[in-house]
Protein backbone atom coordinates (compact mmCIF):
# COMPACT_ATOMS: atom_id res chain seq x y z
CA UNK A 1 0.00 0.00 0.00
CA UNK A 2 2.93 2.13 0.17
CA UNK A 3 3.93 2.29 -3.24
CA UNK A 4 -0.28 3.32 -4.32
CA UNK A 5 -0.03 5.94 -1.39
CA UNK A 6 3.70 7.25 -3.19
CA UNK A 7 1.65 7.45 -6.10
CA UNK A 8 -1.07 9.66 -5.13
CA UNK A 9 0.53 11.55 -2.28
CA UNK A 10 2.98 12.97 -5.72
CA UNK A 11 -0.47 13.44 -8.50
CA UNK A 12 0.23 16.84 -9.26
CA UNK A 13 -3.60 17.96 -9.22
CA UNK A 14 -5.65 18.34 -5.98
CA UNK A 15 -8.32 16.73 -7.68
CA UNK A 16 -8.59 13.01 -9.87
CA UNK A 17 -10.98 11.68 -11.66
CA UNK A 18 -11.91 7.96 -11.34
CA UNK A 19 -10.79 7.10 -14.28
CA UNK A 20 -7.62 9.00 -14.09
CA UNK A 21 -7.26 7.35 -10.45
CA UNK A 22 -7.52 3.94 -12.32
CA UNK A 23 -4.77 4.76 -14.76
CA UNK A 24 -2.84 5.95 -12.03
CA UNK A 25 -2.95 2.97 -9.44
CA UNK A 26 -3.19 0.12 -12.51
CA UNK A 27 -0.19 -1.55 -11.94
CA UNK A 28 -0.97 -2.58 -8.50
CA UNK A 29 -4.45 -4.37 -9.09
CA UNK A 30 -5.47 -6.92 -10.84
CA UNK A 31 -9.55 -6.38 -10.78
CA UNK A 32 -11.85 -3.77 -10.17
CA UNK A 33 -12.73 -5.23 -6.84
CA UNK A 34 -9.39 -4.95 -5.35
CA UNK A 35 -8.93 -1.50 -6.60
CA UNK A 36 -12.21 -0.07 -5.58
CA UNK A 37 -11.55 -1.56 -1.65
CA UNK A 38 -8.57 -0.04 -1.91
CA UNK A 39 -9.95 3.40 -3.13
CA UNK A 40 -12.55 2.89 -0.24
CA UNK A 41 -9.91 2.19 2.49
CA UNK A 42 -8.57 5.57 1.19
CA UNK A 43 -12.10 7.25 1.92
CA UNK A 44 -11.96 5.76 5.16
CA UNK A 45 -8.72 7.41 6.30
CA UNK A 46 -9.78 10.85 4.33
CA UNK A 47 -7.13 10.27 2.33
CA UNK A 48 -9.60 10.25 -1.03
CA UNK A 49 -12.57 12.83 -0.41
CA UNK A 50 -15.69 12.51 -3.08
CA UNK A 51 -16.53 15.16 -4.75
CA UNK A 52 -20.69 15.45 -4.11
CA UNK A 53 -21.32 16.99 -7.20
CA UNK A 54 -19.92 14.89 -9.16
CA UNK A 55 -21.74 11.90 -7.59
CA UNK A 56 -20.89 8.13 -7.54
CA UNK A 57 -20.91 5.11 -10.09
CA UNK A 58 -23.49 2.48 -11.16
CA UNK A 59 -20.44 -0.30 -10.63
CA UNK A 60 -20.52 -2.48 -7.45
CA UNK A 61 -19.02 -1.66 -5.18
CA UNK A 62 -19.94 2.46 -6.00
CA UNK A 63 -16.69 5.14 -6.08
CA UNK A 64 -17.07 8.71 -6.69
CA UNK A 65 -16.78 10.24 -10.16
CA UNK A 66 -14.25 12.47 -8.68
CA UNK A 67 -11.98 13.01 -5.95
CA UNK A 68 -10.32 15.72 -4.06
CA UNK A 69 -6.75 14.43 -2.44
CA UNK A 70 -6.40 15.28 1.04
CA UNK A 71 -2.18 15.13 0.97
CA UNK A 72 -2.22 16.10 4.20
CA UNK A 73 -3.75 13.23 5.53
CA UNK A 74 -1.37 11.45 4.33
CA UNK A 75 2.10 13.12 5.41
CA UNK A 76 1.21 14.08 8.79
CA UNK A 77 4.27 12.08 10.45
CA UNK A 78 6.53 13.47 7.69
CA UNK A 79 5.72 17.40 8.14
CA UNK A 80 5.89 17.09 11.87
CA UNK A 81 9.67 16.04 10.90
CA UNK A 82 10.16 18.63 9.31
CA UNK A 83 9.15 20.79 11.57
CA UNK A 84 11.00 19.35 14.09
CA UNK A 85 14.47 20.08 11.80
CA UNK A 86 13.32 23.34 10.96
CA UNK A 87 13.93 24.19 14.45
CA UNK A 88 16.99 22.58 15.02
CA UNK A 89 19.09 23.34 12.19
CA UNK A 90 20.39 26.50 10.76
CA UNK A 91 18.02 29.21 10.28
CA UNK A 92 19.49 29.88 6.88
CA UNK A 93 18.56 26.42 5.80
CA UNK A 94 15.10 26.63 4.36
CA UNK A 95 13.10 23.52 4.25
CA UNK A 96 10.08 25.02 2.38
CA UNK A 97 10.65 23.17 -0.80
CA UNK A 98 10.26 19.60 0.93
CA UNK A 99 7.10 20.18 2.27
CA UNK A 100 6.24 19.62 -1.35
CA UNK A 101 8.56 16.98 -2.59
CA UNK A 102 8.90 13.33 -1.62
CA UNK A 103 9.76 12.18 1.71
CA UNK A 104 12.24 10.22 0.16
CA UNK A 105 14.36 13.13 -1.37
CA UNK A 106 14.46 14.52 1.94
CA UNK A 107 15.48 11.35 3.51
CA UNK A 108 18.29 11.20 1.26
CA UNK A 109 19.41 15.07 1.65
CA UNK A 110 18.88 14.77 5.33
CA UNK A 111 22.62 13.77 6.33
CA UNK A 112 24.15 16.27 4.18
CA UNK A 113 22.16 19.07 5.31
CA UNK A 114 23.36 18.47 8.68
CA UNK A 115 26.72 18.44 7.28
CA UNK A 116 25.75 21.86 6.13
CA UNK A 117 23.96 22.74 9.46
CA UNK A 118 26.93 22.03 11.70
CA UNK A 119 29.33 24.32 8.72
CA UNK A 120 27.11 27.12 9.25
CA UNK A 121 27.15 26.58 13.10
CA UNK A 122 30.97 26.43 13.36
CA UNK A 123 32.52 28.92 10.78
CA UNK A 124 29.29 31.13 10.09
CA UNK A 125 28.31 32.45 6.70
CA UNK A 126 31.03 33.04 3.97
CA UNK A 127 32.68 36.52 4.05
CA UNK A 128 33.09 36.30 -0.08
CA UNK A 129 30.34 35.63 -3.08
CA UNK A 130 31.12 33.76 -6.01
CA UNK A 131 29.36 34.06 -9.39
CA UNK A 132 29.32 30.29 -10.18
CA UNK A 133 28.11 27.58 -7.94
CA UNK A 134 30.83 25.04 -9.00
CA UNK A 135 33.62 27.96 -7.88
CA UNK A 136 31.87 28.46 -4.41
CA UNK A 137 31.64 24.62 -3.64
CA UNK A 138 35.63 24.29 -4.93
CA UNK A 139 36.50 26.70 -2.65
CA UNK A 140 34.86 25.07 0.87
CA UNK A 141 37.28 23.49 2.79
CA UNK A 142 34.90 20.61 3.14
CA UNK A 143 34.67 19.95 -0.29
CA UNK A 144 36.77 16.34 -0.18
CA UNK A 145 33.87 14.46 1.33
CA UNK A 146 30.58 16.49 1.84
CA UNK A 147 31.05 18.67 -1.93
CA UNK A 148 32.08 15.68 -4.60
CA UNK A 149 28.95 14.10 -4.14
CA UNK A 150 27.12 13.67 -6.97
CA UNK A 151 25.45 16.27 -9.63
CA UNK A 152 21.69 16.80 -7.94
CA UNK A 153 22.55 16.41 -4.24
CA UNK A 154 20.71 18.82 -1.95
CA UNK A 155 23.89 21.24 -1.61
CA UNK A 156 23.26 21.75 -5.24
CA UNK A 157 19.73 23.05 -4.52
CA UNK A 158 19.01 27.13 -4.57
CA UNK A 159 18.10 27.12 -0.66
CA UNK A 160 21.30 25.30 0.47
CA UNK A 161 23.15 27.28 -1.80
CA UNK A 162 21.75 30.78 -0.63
CA UNK A 163 22.64 29.48 3.39
CA UNK A 164 26.48 29.58 2.40
CA UNK A 165 26.47 32.64 0.69
CA UNK A 166 27.25 31.19 -2.35
CA UNK A 167 24.85 31.68 -4.89
CA UNK A 168 25.21 33.75 -7.86
CA UNK A 169 24.46 37.40 -7.50
CA UNK A 170 22.18 38.94 -9.93
CA UNK A 171 24.42 41.13 -12.22
CA UNK A 172 23.87 44.88 -12.33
Amino acid sequence: MDEVTKRIATFAKKTINLDELQQLLNPFFSSYTDFAEAVREFERHQVLVMIRASGRTIRTPALANRYRINKSAMSGDYHKELQHYRSKLHRAISLDSYYRSDPELWARDLPDLIKVDHYLKNHGFRKKRFRHRSAALNSLPMKNGLMKKAEGNCLRRPACMRALKSFPSPIH
